[in-house]
């Protein structure tokens, strides 16, 4: 099976406001389109990961106001990899191509789905040599429930697992990826001992950057709220921001050439 884009999307009713936050941080719009409904919708785009944003007017969805979604040539092997998590019926989406839901035991609602005419086409993500780069682009989550979560990704949708930690358990560790491109990833963290309560409330979008440095810059001049810039327990620096709608976003700085197994061939994960 062969995904070609995972997507976030964020339904905000400060459509300018949302949009306007990404533009400093380098993403650079892939497509402007009206959902079916009328709304206003983009997607901007940050490597190989991509962030729809949709201009929702209504009530704020059950839980959190974003999902997840995986854009597919088939839904079909899909679909049936799943079945043991009890997805929904395939339907028609209301863009008019076939797609079904599924929940992961305690991550989000993945949206799976085929390509929607003339916004899906396979990206090219140039890198630029005067920088700075976005080297990938993470979505992740807190699982109560590890294994089952880790399992959902790599065997019901058929992730790949780039690096991690097995053990102990509440220090488990997974980052996977989709198989096309390889830089669209979905890092899950073992939430045994996690204060958050309730599945799927503490989450962010992780953007490991060549330069930290500069895209707090970028920030800071266009007027964004961010943190200042520090340094991770892991001795790079860091910042984060958010807007009132979306979700947190954590800016860190790469080690020279990149974590192994992120944008490569998997390294692979040894569970003990």
């Amino acid at each position: 099976m062969e995904a070609k884009h995972l997507m976030c999307t964020i339904y905000t009713k400060d459509f300018g406001a949302e949009c306007s936050f990404f533009e400093p941080m380098g993403f650079r719009t892939h497509a402007e389109f009206h959902t079916p409904s009328g709304e206003d919708a983009r997607i901007v785009q940050a490597g190989a990961g991509l962030i729809e944003v949709i201009h929702h007017q209504g009530d704020p969805r059950p839980g959190l106001p974003w999902e997840v979604s995986l854009v597919v040539d088939d839904v079909e092997p899909w679909h049936k990899a799943v079945r043991r998590y009890k997805p929904s019926e395939i339907v028609g989406m209301p863009w008019g191509v076939p797609g079904f839901t599924v929940k992961a035991p305690t991550g989000p609602e993945f949206w799976i789905y085929g390509p929607r005419p003339g916004l899906e086409a396979p990206l090219a993500a140039p890198r630029d040599p005067n920088g700075p780069n976005v080297l990938h682009f993470q979505i992740t989550w807190w699982a109560k429930k590890w294994e089952e979560d880790y399992e959902f990704l790599t065997k019901g949708l058929g992730f790949v697992t780039s690096r991690g930690r097995g053990s102990p358990k509440g220090n488990r560790i997974a980052f996977t990826r989709a198989a096309y491109d390889g830089r669209a990833i979905v890092e899950v963290v073992d939430g045994l001992y996690d204060q958050h309560p309730g599945p799927g409330l503490h989450w962010l979008i992780s953007l490991p950057v060549d330069s930290a440095a500069d895209f707090h810059r970028r920030m800071v001049e266009a007027g964004q709220m961010v943190s200042p810039l520090g340094m991770t327990r892991w001795g790079v620096p860091s910042f984060s921001a958010r807007t009132a709608t979306g979700p947190l976003l954590f800016v860190y700085q790469e080690r020279p050439g990149g974590t192994p197994g992120m944008v490569g061939e998997p390294a692979g994960l040894t569970m003990v």
